[in-house]
């Protein structure tokens, strides 16, 4: 699965925006987020895992929109599958289609394999502070991933 746009319709400081992701024209499929401190960075990536695996019941992106408002939206590619889903904070029902009919909860499982939130934040979505525990936890040799690197 890939992000081909993320959508912070209403979600920590950002109202209305979106970021494309291109797909590649035959290179690689990498795409890196840079920016002056404030400026997003890190709403960004955790947009990522609430899109995916729907808002914490706290969280800090609330401070400019009411919980009731936050909003995130996204276009996913799974091979030749091109979908794109919002979602709203809420006990549940969280998942929806751009035209508001709800998607079942487990709707993004069989994209997701065996991702949770916790994978995602500790694997794939690094900043600073992760990628330093992610060396200590190489040098420590203590997951499977870290003995597979190692190795």
């Amino acid at each position: 699965m890939r992000f081909d746009r993320l959508e912070l319709s209403r979600f920590g400081h950002f109202t209305d925006a979106a970021v494309d992701f291109p797909a590649p024209d035959g290179g690689p499929d990498l795409h890196l987020v840079l920016g002056a401190n404030e400026a997003g960075k890190s709403t960004l990536r955790a947009a990522v895992g609430e899109l995916l695996f729907g808002f914490d019941r706290t969280t800090p992106y609330n401070f400019r929109h009411d919980y009731a408002d936050l909003l995130l939206g996204a276009v996913l590619r799974d091979g030749g599958t091109v979908e794109a889903v919002r979602r709203t904070k809420g006990a549940r029902d969280t998942l929806r289609r751009p035209d508001g009919g709800v998607l079942p909860d487990g709707h993004l499982a069989p994209l997701l394999g065996a991702m949770d939130k916790a994978t995602l934040a500790r694997e794939l979505a690094l900043d600073h502070a992760g990628l330093v525990a992610g060396g200590r936890r190489l040098l420590e040799n203590r997951d499977d991933l870290s003995r597979l690197l190692f190795e």
